[in-house]
């Protein structure tokens, strides 16, 4: 009897390995159809878009941090205007440095902003030469990388993703968004939401520009990493409502060149006086605004008719019409009394004029926009005009 049911055991068990073989074919068979239907280049060629992606990204965040820390683009990307691949900056040694020729050098992001300078995935990083008492040099990384020269933003671009009519990796000023950004939508920046209007042939934040830490008013803002700003009555919540206050100095981030960016967001600038004439010229409807408003650094006082109330419906008969939404905002004095809020409020332009710089008005009591130079240790409101 054991010996018959030995027999039919290894029987059994013979019938079964003879199925897991038959299985295993199958299985080998329908794998190798399944590799020929998915493409394993093409699967690889994605899994090499998605690090691009990756990348891209994380060299982007780290330009813009740098921008917001530092209120200036890296040196070596500046003036970079058109796709220029980035330098693979490798590593340096005690006597020699790192020579990018007229690749874009990053190295000042790492590794603050970044561990590393990334590099594409199909490209072979070399390392600098050392044996040479001149400057070493290094491959480009593959990515590219440009300010866009009408909004001054960033774009990238990996020029080895267009692998198997994949869609190209880039990042840019459409990229960013949605949609295209046009004049009256919101403008975001440094995590508000500001209101723009169009007036004339200008683009106007509606709202006053509302950035940095509230310093107390009876100090003055200084040229440090940090922008400054005051609030009314020292108040943070009058800054949510009525925007801040600044110091002529520290509105223009200490720089004097016009057109000036200052504390306003990347493809925005302070209004100049003239760009300040042209929108009261903008809603002029006497005949006379282009005498009422020359273009000169030397008139001061009332100009116009009713500019100012359709400025704000705050003025004398105020309609707001052109929608600038102008608030009454008051100011910081030189000795740093907060006084006027209710009845005016004063915008900087960028326009200096030795210890003062050229301002703007609007009162309650008049239809009018006001203008006079003033000492530029005042706090006042800050608009930001389009590019």
């Amino acid at each position: 009897m054991f010996t018959i049911n030995n027999k039919i055991t290894q029987k059994s068990r013979a019938f079964t390995l003879l199925e897991m073989l038959l299985v295993i074919a199958i299985i080998a068979i329908l794998a190798g159809i399944v590799i020929i239907a998915i493409n394993p280049a093409r699967q690889l060629a994605q899994a090499r878009n998605a690090q691009r992606s990756s990348d891209l990204r994380a060299l982007h965040s780290a330009v813009n941090q740098y921008y917001i820390e530092n209120r200036e683009w890296p040196s070596n990307l500046s003036t970079v205007t058109t796709l220029t691949e980035i330098c693979n900056t490798g590593t340096g040694t005690t006597t020699h440095s790192v020579n990018c020729g007229t690749l874009v050098d990053l190295s000042s992001l790492v590794p603050t902003y970044i561990p590393a300078i990334p590099t594409d995935p199909q490209v072979t990083a070399s390392l600098p030469f050392t044996n040479t008492a001149h400057a070493q040099t290094t491959n480009g990384t593959g990515y590219e990388i440009a300010l866009d020269s009408t909004t001054q933003m960033v774009m990238l671009t990996a020029p080895n993703s267009d692998e198997y009519g994949l869609t190209p990796v880039q990042l840019g000023t459409t990229a960013l968004t949605t949609e295209s950004w046009a004049c009256g939508d919101l403008l975001s920046y440094e995590g508000q939401d500001y209101a723009t209007v169009e007036i004339g042939t200008q683009c106007w934040m509606q709202e006053n520009l509302n950035i940095g830490t509230r310093i107390a008013g009876t100090s003055n803002q200084t040229n440090n990493d940090t922008i400054e700003k005051y609030c009314y009555n020292n108040d943070e919540g009058i800054c949510d409502t009525d925007g801040g206050l600044y110091q002529w100095g520290e509105m223009m981030q200490y720089s004097y060149t016009l057109p000036a960016q200052g504390i306003c967001p990347t493809g925005w600038h302070i209004p100049t006086h003239d760009e300040f004439t042209d929108l009261e010229r903008a809603i002029c409807t006497s005949g006379t605004c282009a005498t009422d408003f020359p273009y000169d650094t030397t008139t001061t006082g009332w100009r116009g008719t009713d500019e100012g109330s359709k400025l704000s419906n705050l003025t004398s008969g105020g309609t707001n019409e052109s929608g600038f939404t102008g608030l009454l905002a008051g100011f910081r004095d030189t000795d740093g009394a907060f006084l006027s809020r209710g009845t005016h409020t004063f915008f900087w332009s960028s326009v200096e004029d030795g210890t003062s710089a050229w301002r703007r008005n609007l009162n309650s009591s008049n239809a009018q926009v006001y203008r006079s130079t003033y000492d530029k240790e005042s706090g006042f409101s800050v608009r930001c005009l389009k590019n």
